[in-house]
């Protein structure tokens, strides 16, 4: 091969590693939607089943310890994990009036594009106005929150 056919493969190839590296990297978005649900986990023990969210069965393993550190959210943002897969990740939510900021556990889908936040953190951002409104525009980006389903789900399943 020729010099510039090298030179083209490897274009090729950094365009293609750099396009995997940015898909990833979009698990945030600006400008969302979120509205609030009375999950209330503290009056429902902190129990999925009980509150009947939609990942009840993914996460019924989860220890209360871990249940009940973040507060609750649905989750159905146009970037990160969808549906099912993003149960018992985290997402920061930024509300974007105000700069404040509180950390949530995915527990729940909605079908909403953007999030359905309990009402206890929802009115713990709020600037005086999105409660009237029954919404905020937030900023969300998922991060770590020391659980891992899937690595649960698999580590149970070899133990069997």
């Amino acid at each position: 091969m020729g010099k510039v056919s090298c030179l083209c493969i490897a274009v090729v190839f950094v365009y293609l590693v750099a396009s995997v590296f940015a898909k990833e990297s979009t698990d945030s978005d600006t400008n969302v939607v979120a509205y609030w649900s009375d999950y209330d986990p503290p009056a429902n023990d902190w129990d999925f089943a009980k509150v009947g969210v939609a990942c009840s069965s993914q996460l019924e393993g989860m220890p209360l310890e871990l249940r009940s550190r973040y507060d609750w959210t649905g989750f159905c943002g146009k970037y990160g994990p969808q549906n099912l897969d993003a149960c018992g990740r985290c997402v920061l939510v930024t509300n974007t009036r105000n700069g404040k900021q509180v950390k949530l556990r995915i527990v729940d889908t909605c079908g909403v594009n953007g999030l359905v936040m309990d009402l206890r953190p929802f009115d713990e951002i709020d600037d005086g106005t999105g409660h009237n409104r029954g919404h905020h525009i937030v900023d969300y980006e998922i991060v770590d929150c020391g659980y891992t389903p899937v690595a649960r789900f698999i580590t149970r399943k070899m133990a069997n």
